[in-house]
């Protein structure tokens, strides 16, 4: 008893820790990058003592959420040209910049093994200073966009002085993107399209982490009338712009053809976001809902408009978890990386014909949409990054 009590007390002395570096708090989970990074977190902490380290806006605050520190530092409001005039990420000088020496008094006082910086944009202000004074920590920066690319597709669809910002700031991340991904001891790409431009246009490594798919239990569509579901993030101007333009260019049509068709809206959005929306017919907006299961119960499929950004979007993810084709632009074709999801996930420039299609096979594409959770699952795509954390620790 006295030696294997003497091993235990070795053994968890020797239990090395990580440091995560968010941009935003991550509890609660009610978007797709809280989601992913809180994933992301809780499958290291198998392997790893977890701290997760954020800015807030409110005053600084400690709290533990299932085994795992959570430390949130407050923060000054970013003047409006933070950031701007500089080689350096904008969003890294406005959620890094102003606690960054409370994250260096962190890693001063836990010495953590491990950081894994949430955005490349926090590495690209915080990574260098922390390789200086602590050459020995292991840095793993997730790509969760690869920032050159979400700029330069975001300014395809503004203009004026909103454009030219955009177009800075892709300039920008050409220069400080390619450093953090060669500085870095790994880089994790969300799609096929991020690792390939990690590795090509970057000249370095890359681990594929995509998001991953929560088994949930399956309840079959409803066959009498088309009912679409769409939840984002609306705040974010990618979700709020498609969403728009789908209910301006689309939605009319889709009516015309099918008058009982109805969409229900969900998520976080402005007052004045709502207002607009509320104006189309046939359209519900039911605010943020956390559990959708209820609101998945009663749609025939998901529609995901998102038209410009990088990335991957979770709530495709989050929809054929619950057996729901994904509708959407042609933009969404990123989403198809394998011939299984070219099945449930349909990219489209005529949503009435793709309507009529999915109608006549809704039974067994939702049913193929819904196994896909059994094959994409959290466990299998972290597997390698856990695997990889656990070999150095």
């Amino acid at each position: 008893m006295l030696v294997g009590s003497k091993v235990y007390v070795e053994m968890t002395q020797t239990r090395k820790s990580c440091l995560i570096i968010s941009v935003e708090d991550l509890i609660p989970a009610f978007h797709g990058g809280r989601i992913r990074t809180l994933r992301l977190a809780s499958a290291l902490q198998e392997v790893v003592d977890v701290t997760v380290l954020a800015p807030t806006a409110e005053k600084t605050k400690d709290y533990t959420f299932q085994g795992m520190k959570f430390k949130l530092k407050s923060r000054r409001k970013a003047a409006r040209f933070s950031g701007r005039i500089s080689t350096k990420p904008r969003l890294g000088a406005v959620h890094l910049k102003p606690i960054l020496d409370s994250v260096l008094l962190e890693i001063s006082s836990s010495r953590p093994a491990f950081i894994v910086w949430s955005h490349s944009y926090l590495a690209a202000v915080g990574m260098k200073k922390v390789r200086d004074r602590y050459p020995d920590v292991i840095h793993i920066v997730d790509f969760a966009n690869v920032e050159a690319l979400r700029f330069k597709s975001l300014s395809m669809s503004k203009s004026g002085y909103a454009k030219l910002l955009l177009i800075l700031e892709f300039l920008k991340a050409l220069l400080w993107e390619k450093d953090v991904a060669r500085t870095s001891d790994l880089n994790l790409a969300i799609t096929l399209v991020e690792s390939n431009y990690i590795e090509n246009s970057f000249g370095s490594h890359s681990l594929l982490t995509p998001n991953g798919i929560d088994a949930k239990e399956f309840q079959p569509p409803r066959e009498d009338a088309i009912r679409l579901l769409s939840a984002a993030n609306w705040d974010y101007f990618p979700n709020a712009e498609g969403l728009l333009h789908f209910l301006k260019e689309d939605w009319p049509l889709i009516l015309s053809s099918h008058p009982d068709a109805q969409l229900q809206i969900c998520g976080k959005a402005k007052t004045d976001f709502v207002a607009k929306i509320e104006k189309s017919l046939n359209t519900t907006y039911l605010g943020y809902v956390e559990d959708l299961s209820a609101t998945y119960t009663g749609a025939t499929a998901f529609l995901a408009p998102t038209r410009t950004g990088a990335g991957s979007q979770l709530k495709v993810a989050e929809a054929l978890a619950h057996g729901r084709v994904v509708i959407g632009p042609e933009y969404l074709a990123r989403e198809v990386e394998d011939p299984s999801k070219a099945q449930v996930i349909l990219p489209t420039a005529d949503y009435v014909e793709t309507l009529k299609l999915l109608r006549d096979s809704l039974e067994w594409r939702s049913a193929a949409a819904h196994n896909l959770s059994k094959v994409y699952s959290w466990e299998r795509s972290l597997n390698g990054l856990v695997e990889w954390v656990r070999f150095r620790a």
